[in-house]
């Protein structure tokens, strides 16, 4: 009896234990995932100009030296075609990069292992589509 009484203290303990709440995963914001290096995939530019019917695609593959660094002091390092830059970059919400040097693109895709970069500059009757698509 004396054994049965010390099992039941036993298995009441270890359920008890075991009963203990998970700890929620915290969901990473946009700027804790876009932090990170990225390799880049490739980048697309779409030419346009409606004054004639004229629109060309051209698509860089990206090397595999060929990356984008966010860092958490607002400072982005990239690399494109064997020439490296660097410049400060902000989130405007959680849909929006601001580069100081390179201008402002929305972000159409984040994901653990993927980030797409859009950005669209016109002038006149003209403009420049620019699709950059980032893997880890």
């Amino acid at each position: 009896m004396k054994k049965i009484l010390i099992l039941l203290v036993i298995l009441s303990t270890l359920s008890v234990i075991s009963c203990k709440k998970d700890d929620k995963v915290k969901e990473k914001t946009t700027l804790e995932k876009i932090q990170a290096k990225w390799s880049v995939e490739n980048v697309s530019f779409i030419y346009r100009d409606s004054s004639i019917p004229f629109d060309t695609t051209v698509v860089y593959p990206g090397l595999t030296s060929d990356y984008f660094d966010f860092r958490s002091n607002g400072i982005a390092y990239i690399r494109l075609d064997n020439e490296e830059d660097s410049s400060s970059y902000a989130l405007s919400g959680d849909s929006t990069i601001i580069f100081s040097d390179f201008g402002t693109y929305k972000i159409r895709d984040l994901t653990d292992n993927s980030l797409r970069l859009f950005s669209r500059e016109e002038e006149d009757q003209q403009s420049i589509e620019q699709t950059i698509n980032l893997k880890k």
